[in-house]
């Protein structure tokens, strides 16, 4: 009986072999046809699209490498159309090709490691929801990559490992979607975020479970922060904000627009302080035969030349 068993073992396992071989053997051959399709020039169909391999991906390519707007590859495919049959795609098949990838990037199962860090913010609200998004990047990849070569973290570093939409942003349900993350892809030894207080309280309880966890206040957010606490109480910055913003609104369509400051952000203007003053420096080092040489009936315009001492006050 026992020799039977161990035979019919034998018999199935071998069967078994016998399958991954063929299917291994189907999966070559497909993969040669594809490739000589390729070099013929043919055109490399893909299961339940309409369009070729090629189209998907020159549309994903002007996408993101581009950056050109999904109506806008739209109107390059129309410009650059051939003599072929087929149709162009819409912005709206382009748009669905994105999201497959971005699903596809979603659910990808990502490596598991224990020297990974974790980039933690929200989106801005969207209803009464939030998105918590996790990148991150390995301390490996950071050192070899990013340090070595001495540049700042670029998108393409870091991997997208957690899109939790939540409807409430307590400390408690955040640690809890950390706790899961980790589980999928292993426990950080560093999480980079703001200081924002349901965030904050979230990493902090999770935090506890792992006593070597390092919780980092992001650089631009820090910054940010002291710029606040410095030029909030400082009369003459605020004073110079203001009439940047009396500046804007008088040189609007008018023949000086493009002496025009930079608009002012109502959320985290303190990101980008030096847009404003690169601005009013260049400005000043200006000299005034340069303008009126740029808009030569600047005289004749009255009401042109009364604005002209705001932008110099």
């Amino acid at each position: 009986m026992e020799k039977a068993c161990a035979g019919s073992r034998v018999k199935t396992e071998r069967t078994e072999c016998r399958s991954r071989i063929r299917r291994k053997k189907e999966e070559i051959e497909t993969q040669s046809t594809n490739l000589e399709a390729k070099n013929s020039g043919e055109e490399l169909t893909i299961k339940g699209h309409y369009y070729d391999a090629r189209t998907i991906q020159l549309a994903l390519e002007l996408l993101i490498e581009c950056g050109i707007s999904f109506r806008g590859i739209e109107k390059v495919f129309e410009l650059f159309k051939n003599s072929s049959s087929q149709t162009t795609p819409s912005f709206t098949c382009i748009r669905k090709w994105l999201g497959r990838i971005g699903i596809y990037e979603l659910k990808r199962e990502k490596e598991y490691r224990n020297d990974w860090i974790f980039i933690v913010d929200f989106t801005l609200e969207l209803g009464k929801q939030k998105a918590l998004v996790v990148l991150g990047v390995s301390q490996q990849h950071l050192v070899e990559n990013v340090i070595e070569k001495t540049r700042g973290l670029s998108h393409e570093d870091v991997e997208l490992l957690g899109l939790e939409i939540m409807d409430s942003t307590k400390g408690e349900m955040i640690q809890y979607q950390l706790d899961k993350i980790a589980k999928r892809v292993g426990v950080p030894i560093q999480i980079v975020a703001d200081h924002s207080s349901d965030l904050a309280r979230g990493i902090k309880l999770y935090q506890q479970n792992y006593p070597d966890l390092i919780y980092t206040h992001d650089v631009t957010h820090a910054m940010a922060l002291l710029l606040k606490y410095q030029l909030d109480s400082d009369d003459r910055y605020q004073s110079f904000i203001q009439k940047c913003s009396i500046c804007r609104q008088r040189l609007q369509q008018t023949e000086l627009s493009f002496l025009s400051p930079p608009a002012q952000r109502s959320q985290c203007r303190y990101f980008n302080v030096e847009r404003l003053t690169n601005w009013a420096i260049k400005l000043l080092n200006s000299p005034a035969e340069t303008l009126m040489e740029l808009v030569p009936n600047l005289r004749q315009h009255c009401c042109l030349t009364a604005r002209l001492p705001i932008l110099t006050s």
